[in-house]
């Protein structure tokens, strides 16, 4: 069947690759990526979809996520906190109370009230803040487009709309996700109480003090570190399962990845060429030779600079004690899947 039209839908640059998704009407969702195209009925694109929402579900893996009632340009810049996420709840507040970043006369951002932000500015006539924005949107869509489509969708639909709430973390008040429709709601319809979704970090992380100190110098860095720390975790929950796991290296890199597990449990010694400490994290030290003396299944190199080299270490060891085990080069292994560090990935960069 010959389609009567194209509908683009996306098309923009990737890596100097050209990304662009079309609507062939009569035929089917076409995906280009550089020399690769994949097609899709519309229903195939839909369950496509439903899919990866299953997967970011899945990753995160606590009670109460769902993806489907994120706005996708918070997933986007924000899932990379939710490796420590650990509890998530619908509370009720006062709009009127709420926080948001506005910038001071050095250009320094501040926490302030809602009702001063560029939006609530813009309801009351001022919409140069608005219009200069150059926030991430949509694709095909500018700061002021967003911003008036929500604005309309407040007035005809209320809030919320498909379950999308307005994201706080911990006991803050501080807006991280819907700073639009809080400065809406708060201009049509006043102080009223409304329902938002907090999300509870590990060790109070990510609350309205931290925004404080981290959200104009090194906010985006460090969501690229918890980034790189999710990426990481989550390789390793598909490594480990049932599996016994050695650690090879016994310096800061091992320590740090030990917090990426789930359960130590799995783990059952770090070899070391100096084993003179006997004990990490309550788990033995013990020199490469004494692999014999534990059931391991796989060694996971820990080290980014000496990787290289211990890989050799490591099959050289083999050889001369006639074992067998599985060796995961832990960047290697993230390259073939298309992340590629710079450097250890507990370190900000990349």
């Amino acid at each position: 069947m010959t389609n009567p039209g194209v509908i683009p839908l996306v098309s923009k640059q990737i890596k100097q690759q050209p990304f662009i998704i079309e609507d062939n009407i009569g035929e089917s969702i076409h995906i280009h990526f550089g020399n690769y195209r994949v097609e899709m009925t519309i229903n195939e694109f839909y369950e496509f979809e439903e899919q990866m929402v299953c997967v970011l579900n899945e990753m995160v893996g606590v009670s109460g996520f769902n993806a489907r009632n994120f706005n996708p340009i918070h997933l986007y810049e924000q899932i990379g906190m939710y490796v420590d996420l650990e509890l998530v709840k619908v509370d009720h507040v006062n709009v009127g109370e709420l926080l948001t970043a506005i910038p001071d006369n050095d250009g320094e951002e501040q926490l302030q009230n809602i009702k001063d932000s560029k939006f609530s500015q813009a309801l009351r006539g001022n919409h140069s803040d608005v219009q200069n924005d150059k926030q991430f949107n949509m694709y095909g869509e500018n700061s002021k487009l967003r911003f008036e489509s929500i604005n309309e969708s407040i007035q005809q639909n209320g809030y919320p709309l498909n379950n999308e709430l307005i994201v706080l973390h911990n006991d803050g008040l501080f807006i991280f996700d819907g700073c639009h429709r809080a400065s809406c709601i708060l201009h049509h319809y006043g102080n009223i109480t409304i329902p938002v979704l907090r999300l509870y970090f590990k060790q109070n992380k990510y609350s309205d003090e931290w925004v404080a100190a981290n959200y104009k110098n090194s906010f985006y860095s460090e969501i690229s570190l918890i980034s790189k720390k999710m990426l990481v975790k989550n390789l390793l929950s598909s490594i480990v399962k049932d599996k016994k796991i050695a650690l090879k290296g016994a310096g800061e890199h091992t320590r740090e990845l030990i917090k990426l597990f789930d359960t130590k449990k799995n783990i059952t010694c770090i070899l070391s060429k100096n084993s003179g400490q006997h004990v990490l994290n309550g788990i033995d030290v013990v020199c490469d030779e004494s692999i014999v003396n534990y059931d391991v299944d796989v060694v996971i190199i820990s080290s980014y600079v000496y990787r290289h080299e211990m890989l050799v270490d490591l099959l050289s060891l083999k050889i001369l004690l006639g074992i067998e085990f599985e060796i995961i080069n832990l960047y290697e292994l993230l390259a073939k899947y298309g992340c590629s560090f710079p450097n250890e990935f507990y370190r900000i960069g990349g």
